[in-house]
């Protein structure tokens, strides 16, 4: 049975050290996150996260008890706070009452410009995804998709409540390169033999539904408002587009992200 401790102050050490993992900075600069909910506690659990601690309300406390147990996670400090505390802390406009703090997972999510890649990997590219719901949708479609590593630039924070709730689990068994130059990482990966596609509207564009199967081929998507930079565009082998219906609006960069994946997803079934 795990032995719990109690946070019972809205200024305790603690609580004042979880509170700057709220922003992008203390992350980093800590190099752990948070995210709340049973799910995802869960989830991190079967997918061998490495967890540091868990805060758990009243009510939730055997539950989290339970789960710790089941995967053998003894070094996972487990606390007992009120309901005070953790309204201090959560974020949620329905908290749920269990939070879990987790080491950052640098070898599954990656910072360099050199994407590590292996034979059949299949990659996507996301550039520019600002919104964190948008980015957790993206990454949560590329495990549900098969994208063996998914490449993102100037996007949200990974590890964003925001991003971590779209992604529903996904972001714990998607390996993910972050890139801060992209151009270079598109040009050294077609150097290696892939085959980046731009997706813009554009009469050069290739109809997505008349290419091929290539497993050398990803795509490159970039964000609603914005698009993608000419550069970006340029560093590309090819460039693609996605037919709709005369007088349609653009659509959503998760949306768009997501109808990609499955068309090179379902021609390999």
């Amino acid at each position: 049975m795990f032995r719990s401790e109690s946070i019972t102050s809205r200024r305790s050490e603690t609580v004042l050290r979880l509170l700057k993992l709220r922003k992008a900075s203390g992350r980093r600069e800590s190099g752990r996150f948070l995210f709340e909910g049973k799910k995802l506690f869960s989830e991190a659990l079967d997918s061998k996260m490495p967890l540091a601690a868990v805060y758990a309300t009243e009510e939730n406390l055997t539950f989290a008890e339970n789960e710790l147990i089941r995967v053998g996670a003894d070094s996972v400090r487990l606390f007992s706070v009120t309901d005070e505390v953790y309204m201090k802390l959560t974020d949620e406009s329905a908290p749920q009452g269990l939070l879990c703090e987790c080491l950052i997972p640098y070898e599954l999510h990656t910072r360099s410009n050199i994407v590590p890649v292996s034979p059949g990997n299949r990659l996507f590219c996301a550039v520019g995804i600002q919104d964190p719901g948008n980015l957790g949708a993206i990454i949560r479609s590329a495990h549900a998709f098969g994208v063996g590593r998914l490449i993102i630039s100037g996007c949200a924070d990974l590890y964003n409540t925001k991003t971590v709730r779209g992604a529903m689990g996904a972001l714990f068994r998607t390996k993910i390169s972050v890139c801060s130059d992209i151009t270079g990482a598109l040009e050294a990966l077609t150097n290696a033999g892939y085959s980046p596609f731009a997706a813009v509207l554009s009469e050069s564009a290739s109809p997505l539904h008349l290419l091929d199967e290539d497993p050398t081929r990803f795509y490159v998507v970039g964000s609603e408002g914005r698009g993608l930079e000419k550069e970006v565009v340029d560093a590309c082998k090819g460039q693609v587009y996605i037919p709709m219906e005369k007088g349609s609006e653009s659509l959503n960069a998760a949306v768009a992200a997501s109808v990609l994946m499955f068309s090179q997803y379902i021609k390999r079934l």
